[in-house]
């Protein structure tokens, strides 16, 4: 085990830092410990970013963001819920790219633990933190994240919990559909209202007043 070269970490965080547009699909599980093998908990959500826009899928839930607005459609029970857009509001903190360069940045100096199977795997420590430590997986071609496993402090949460993310698909520069990010493919207005469009008519719509900020 060694400090991580300056210059691979630097790789990594700039490739990181910046994706634009992607494709991401993740698979999170939740384990009851380290040596566990049956997940208490597994999701796959599926997320596409451009710039300042992005689309997230994960279970009933669906939901775009835009220049304009905030759409959250859950299927479960047949809800639209519509938000204006704040002037402030940062699209891109929910990008995991992003996620990865502020870990990286605010841990102390990963250390290599290894490359096998083309990957590059690090450990991450930080200090007072929740998490007992962070094991990092990188593509040592792309230098693109392939799996963090989060296992938790145990003294501060009275949990040794361990949380392993995978991203089976992490696609640069991805073509989009065009109507991808547009609220219209959900909603439309009549006679000064928002309404669901034809292929969500029996959904409710739910529309929060949001000033937008100077």
């Amino acid at each position: 085990m060694s400090q991580a070269p300056d210059d691979t970490i630097s790789k990594i965080r700039e490739v990181h830092k910046n994706i634009k547009k992607a494709r991401i699909v993740t698979i999170s599980k939740t384990f009851v410990d380290e040596y566990a093998k049956t997940a208490l908990q597994s999701d796959t959500s599926f997320m596409w970013i451009d710039g300042q826009k992005s689309k997230v899928v994960a279970g009933d839930i669906e939901m775009i963001v835009n220049e304009k607005c905030m759409v959250v459609v859950n299927h479960n029970i047949k809800l639209i819920q519509y938000q204006k857009r704040l002037d402030d509001f940062d699209a891109t903190n929910s990008n995991p790219s992003k996620n990865i360069d502020s870990l990286l940045s605010q841990s102390n100096l990963p250390v290599l633990q290894g490359k096998k199977n083309g990957l590059i795997h690090y450990r991450l420590k930080q200090k007072e933190a929740l998490y007992e430590f962070v094991d990092i997986y990188f593509d040592s071609n792309t230098y693109l994240i392939r799996q963090l496993d989060v296992q938790y402090n145990a003294e501060r949460l009275g949990s040794s919990v361990i949380s392993k993310v995978s991203y089976p698909v992490f696609e640069i520069n991805p073509l989009h559909e065009k109507e991808m990010f547009d609220e219209r493919r959900y909603l439309r207005i009549e006679e000064g209202e928002l309404k669901p469009e034809k292929d969500f008519s029996e959904y409710r719509v739910s529309k929060s007043e949001v000033f937008v900020l100077n």
